[in-house]
């Protein structure tokens, strides 16, 4: 964020008069978001509306308003939308919204599972795979059971990339999805016994999955130690 300070897109977006009182409402963030919106189109810079939502955070943790709780889920749902239209969002979503603002009520609840499975859905789609990564993520983290249909797991596993595998495996054992772990169980496992260049593009994925045992047979010494030590490469707090 420092270096968006350089920017003169900053000037322009700060001099939005947050209107005063003990109460922030939906309609002021709204017109913020918009106004950021706005600039990113005129200056073609991408950092414009994860700076906008840090600001947003930033009124809810120096306490320089109340929100309330509707105003809070009226907000998520306008950075959920942002974030399928912007992808690149998805990497900003969690410290910079769902942590502020987010509380698991049932609506809430049903809100994050949209755009989770839409987020999903529209990665596959446009092979962009941080969507599939972060949404998983997201999954695992706020207890989100998923309808992936077989269409969309089909299209995980064909983007052969490590993170998402990883991720799916997780949520997988999370949800007793055994299809998908036996499935992400044999790749791994076959990918112990392929050249050397594979398991290092796969590594996590091989050391997530296969026994200390199966990774010592397979060459990867270092990878066992560390399982043996218990080392853990992931953490969904």
């Amino acid at each position: 964020m420092a270096d968006a300070l350089e920017e003169s897109w900053v000037l322009d977006l700060n001099q939005f008069q947050f209107p005063k009182g003990e109460w922030l409402h939906f309609g002021a963030i709204e017109s913020y978001i918009n106004r950021a919106r706005h600039l990113q189109k005129q200056h073609a810079n991408s950092s414009l509306l994860s700076y906008a939502i840090s600001v947003v955070r930033g009124k809810l943790e120096k306490d320089e308003y109340k929100i309330h709780s509707n105003t809070k889920k009226l907000y998520l749902q306008l950075v959920y939308s942002l974030t399928i239209q912007f992808p690149y969002l998805c990497q900003f979503i969690d410290q910079r919204a769902l942590i502020p603002f987010y509380s698991a009520t049932e609506k809430n609840q049903q809100y994050l599972k949209d755009f989770i499975e839409s987020l999903i859905r529209n990665s596959t789609k446009d092979n962009t795979l941080d969507g599939v990564s972060h949404g998983l993520h997201l999954a695992i983290k706020y207890d989100i059971q998923l309808d992936l249909s077989s269409e969309i797991l089909a299209a995980i596993y064909k983007t052969n990339d490590c993170i998402s595998l990883v991720l799916l495996y997780e949520y997988s054992k999370l949800r007793n999805l055994s299809a998908e772990i036996q499935v992400i169980e044999q790749k791994a496992r076959a990918l112990l016994q392929s050249n050397k260049r594979e398991q290092d593009q796969y590594w996590l994925l091989i050391y997530q999955v296969c026994t200390k045992a199966e990774m010592q047979a397979g060459g990867q010494n270092y990878l066992a130690k560390l399982k043996d030590d218990g080392f853990d490469f992931i953490n969904f707090n």
